[in-house]
């Protein structure tokens, strides 16, 4: 977080650099969709062993309702 900061503060520096810039964003962007991807792998993961483990009722219907959310919704540009 701290570096996300220093790095936009550092671009008022390089305004006029427009391939520094995109390049930057672009790079954060693609991070940025590696890290989602890698995040809904592993919740797919530990939901996976939770359902399995998981008698009560109720939390069987909020564990479908999360995978539903996070994994069947396309938060990804797919």
């Amino acid at each position: 977080m701290f570096g996300l900061a220093v790095i936009l503060g550092l671009m008022f520096v390089f305004v006029y650099n427009i391939v520094l810039i995109s390049g930057f964003i672009s790079f954060y962007l693609l991070f940025n969709y590696w890290a989602q991807w890698l995040a809904n792998d592993r919740f797919a993961k530990f939901l996976k062993k939770t359902k399995s483990g998981e008698p009560d009722e109720e939390r069987q219907r909020v564990l479908v309702v999360m995978e539903h959310y996070w994994l069947e919704l396309p938060q990804l540009g797919l």
